[in-house]
């Protein structure tokens, strides 16, 4: 049950206004990362008259000061459920309207799977950076005294690829299946 923007207003009392403020961190990057109880999927939750709701979707109708839509037109015209969306942060404790957007579920799952891939891409960068810092020590080590030139194999070709030493194993002591 999602209150509507008037009954919002109403329960919102003074008292309830600070103990809700006591249960919000500020971080430097804006979020409003909910410290209260939190659903198993990490939003926040709030007892609302006997019923649980997500903070962020409270927060979302009271800073925009209307009701949270039942159900909105997707990018083909078809009326699907409106949910509050994450664009801003992937936190799923943080209510702060201004991270937050409405959308459909569709558009939900989207994000979700850009912010992933943004991450993915990013750590794979920045691994790629440590690594042409420091290539003869490998992706994620911090322990420079370790360099040391790139092994020479008995033909007197250098060995290329990630530099650690692997065992030739023979064949035959490979498990068949």
């Amino acid at each position: 049950m999602t209150p509507t923007y008037e009954q919002a207003l109403a329960w919102f009392t003074p008292a309830r206004q600070a103990k809700f403020w006591r249960k919000i961190e500020k971080t430097a990057e804006g979020c409003w990362l909910w410290r209260g109880a939190k659903k198993e999927s990490g939003h926040g939750q709030i007892d609302f008259d006997g019923h649980n709701i997500r903070v962020h979707r409270l927060t979302w109708l009271l800073a925009r000061r209307q009701d949270l839509p039942e159900f909105i037109p997707d990018n083909h015209g078809e009326y699907k459920a409106f949910v509050v969306r994450h664009l801003m942060c992937n936190h799923p404790n943080c209510c702060n309207p201004a991270h937050l957007v409405g959308g459909t579920q569709t558009e939900n799952v989207e994000d979700t799977w850009m912010i992933h891939l943004a991450y993915k891409l990013d750590t794979e960068r920045r691994a790629r950076e440590e690594y042409n810092k420091y290539p003869f020590v490998g992706y994620f080590s911090d322990r420079t005294q370790f360099l040391s030139p790139l092994p020479v194999t008995p033909r007197g070709e250098h060995w290329v690829g990630f530099p650690m030493h692997c065992p030739a194993v023979p064949l035959q002591s490979l498990p068949t299946q």
